[in-house]
Parts: C-alpha cells; sequence; structure tokens
C-alpha cells in the first residue's frame, strides 16, 4: 500500500482503475474458486492477488500523466503502444527495489510482470504465452481488462453492460475461459444500476471524491 498514496496523488483515474480492478479480481477469484475448486479459498493467493492488483499500474507514474491516462483504445491504435507497453516492466523495476523492505514475493512481481501477456502469445511486454503465465497474472489481466471495458476504454462512447461482455468474450484464446467465465458470471450478479453508472462514467466518479 505504501505506492497506492503516491498513485492516487499522480493521477486520480488509474487509482480507481486499480483499486476497480482488484475489486473485480476478487469477486471473479472467489467465483473460480467456488467452480473449478471445490470453494476452496487460498487465503496466500487472496494476499497475493491483492498486493499484485493493487501495484500493477504503478510503473505508470514513470510516464508523464497526459500520456499515462491516454484512453487505451488510443494508445492501441497508435505508434506510442510500444512504449506504453513497457510499463509492466516499470512496475516491476519498482516493486523489485521495495522487495525486501516489503517482504513481496517473487509471485507478485511476477504477476505484475506479466498481467497484460496473453495465453497465445500476442501480449505485452514480452510476448510470452500458455503455461509461462501464472493464475495470478491471468486473473489481474483479465479483471483490468474487464475494468477498462466498463469504463469505455476500448469503444467510442458509453455501451451497455451486454455490449461489454460480448467484447470481453471474444478474447477467449488470450484469457484463460475458467477466469472469463468467472468474471462473466459474477458481475451479471453484483453490478446494480447505480455501481455500473459509477464504473463506466470516469468523469462523474472523480467527482464524489
Amino acid at each position: 500500500l505504501w505506492k497506492i498514496s503516491q498513485l492516487k496523488n499522480f493521477s486520480q483515474k488509474i487509482f480507481e482503475h486499480t483499486i476497480y480492478t482488484t475489486f473485480i479480481a476478487l469477486i471473479g477469484y472467489k467465483t473460480y474458486c467456488i467452480t473449478n475448486k471445490q470453494g476452496m479459498i487460498d487465503g496466500r493467493e487472496i494476499e497475493n492477488l491483492i498486493f499484485s492488483s493493487f501495484t500493477h499500474s504503478i510503473g505508470l507514474m514513470k510516464f508523464d500523466l497526459s500520456f499515462a491516462e491516454k484512453k487505451k483504445m488510443d494508445i492501441d491504435d497508435s505508434e506510442e503502444k510500444i512504449e506504453y507497453d513497457q510499463y509492466p516492466i516499470e512496475s516491476m523495476k519498482i516493486l523489485q527495489t521495495e522487495k525486501e523492505k516489503h517482504e513481496l514475493s517473487e509471485e507478485v512481481i511476477t504477476a505484475v510482470l506479466n498481467h497484460n501477456e496473453y495465453l497465445d502469445g500476442s501480449g505485452s511486454p514480452r510476448g510470452i504465452g500458455g503455461e509461462d503465465i501464472s493464475f495470478l497474472a491471468r486473473m489481474i489481466g483479465a479483471a483490468s481488462y474487464f475494468e477498462f471495458l466498463l469504463r469505455g476504454e476500448y469503444t467510442l462512447k458509453q455501451r451497455d453492460y451486454k455490449t461489454y461482455i460480448e467484447k470481453f468474450r471474444q478474447m477467449k484464446g488470450k484469457f484463460d475461459k475458467d477466469i472469463l467465465d468467472a468474471i462473466d458470471k459474477s458481475f451479471k450478479h453484483v453490478f446494480t444500476n447505480m455501481t455500473m453508472e459509477y464504473l463506466s462514467n470516469p468523469q462523474q466518479s472523480g467527482k464524489t471524491h
């Protein structure tokens, strides 16, 4: 948590993304365990999930604010994508310098590094795939992408929840199918209309802080 306050001071938008991603990851993890692990929840895994989710975006503080806050759709369609895709490496470097002081595990650091990797090898920053991507990194990556969808980061204008879910499911083959199913199942029941509006409208949510 030592970096979260710095992240909030740097960018309210990225801070909110971090908090909501953690929320999505934890709810998705619970549903995943119920569906795939007979309800067995690993306390250590939850702890690692929280640490990884909270710190996965801290590398963006190495960039200029205007660049770090650019809409994902605009980044993906620009020459700046190569530079932007390196932020997990910056996040990893920050965690490595604090590893002993805060007793961070290699599992957490590696998950932060790999959370933007895809199973088919088309992700970033290293282009690894398959079993080289840990469960922790897969969960954080899917949760982060889902949160970006809800914010309208990949669409020209705000859409309804069904549209976002359909786009989320199009990532099958890139994200773990069981994790996609868990997040989908979880948030069909979790979101009220108020919560959906709050998550998908960062300008409005920023006014509440």
